[in-house]
């Protein structure tokens, strides 16, 4: 149940850790990045 609430929440920031870090640092490839949060 928990997992149902969880899952969207942990998607969100997953992704918004990703813009944080093509923010920070642009020269690196983030579907690279995006990728390895994401199974």
């Amino acid at each position: 149940m928990l997992n149902h609430i969880t899952g969207p929440i942990s998607k969100v920031i997953s992704f918004s850790i990703t813009i944080m870090y093509d923010a920070i640092a642009s020269p690196y490839p983030v579907p690279t990045f995006f990728l390895t949060t994401n199974p």
